[in-house]
């Protein structure tokens, strides 16, 4: 399995006066190499048309219960082993501040 961060911008038109410039995207992957994990992450955010700015961390191989990343890691970690990938989108960045 591999963990991997990408900044991505979602695809929805806001009305909203705070509107969402980014987030941080944090992958767990069922793959047998970091670049398949990556093709995995990148098919996954082109499917829901999230724009990617830029890969934050490289796929790194991670342990089943992966622990590295706390709580949350641990929690998608399951998940990803369940269903192939586990995506937790956080650091949500707004226009304006």
């Amino acid at each position: 399995m591999y963990y991997l961060s990408m900044k991505v911008t979602p695809p929805w038109k806001q009305d909203r006066a705070r509107k969402v410039k980014q987030a941080l995207a944090h992958f767990w992957v069922e793959a047998e190499t970091g670049n398949g994990a990556v093709r995995k992450a990148l098919d996954y955010l082109e499917q829901r048309q999230w724009q990617v700015l830029a890969i934050q961390e490289n796929p790194n191989v991670v342990g089943e219960q992966d622990d590295s990343h706390g709580c949350m890691g641990l929690t998608q970690s399951l998940r990803a082993q369940i269903y192939g990938l586990s995506l937790c989108l956080t650091d949500w960045v707004y226009e304006g501040l």
